[in-house]
């Protein structure tokens, strides 16, 4: 139905996602702050497990998202773990923490 309306009006599809898409930030404002901080503190710890991978030089890891699968993979292989890999990565991860440091603090 919304469809139909479209190709009478001319409105592109891409415009009308676009147009609902940015008016969902308005229900962000109904939802508590606890669910809000939950939410965003659950996706960072599923992309920084994602990441684990990268950071051990892993070539098998789990397609699952979850953090039981995602903890057993990487523990099941740790003989494939690079410590050049783990090394580097940490080095990153400390550079990227003393720049933000830096930049808070000028």
């Amino acid at each position: 139905m919304i469809f139909h309306y479209l190709k009478r009006k001319k409105v592109s599809r891409t415009k009308f996602f676009v147009a609902f898409y940015t008016r969902l930030g308005l229900i962000v404002d109904f939802l508590s702050h606890a669910a809000i901080v939950g939410f965003m503190g659950g996706a960072a710890t599923v992309v920084c497990l994602q990441q684990l991978k990268s950071i051990l030089g892993l070539r098998h890891f789990t397609h699952n998202s979850d953090v039981v699968s995602v903890m057993r993979s990487l523990f099941t292989q740790t003989h494939e773990w690079r410590w050049e890999s783990a090394v580097l990565g940490c080095c990153f991860i400390f550079f990227l923490m003393v720049t933000k440091y830096i930049v808070r603090h000028t």
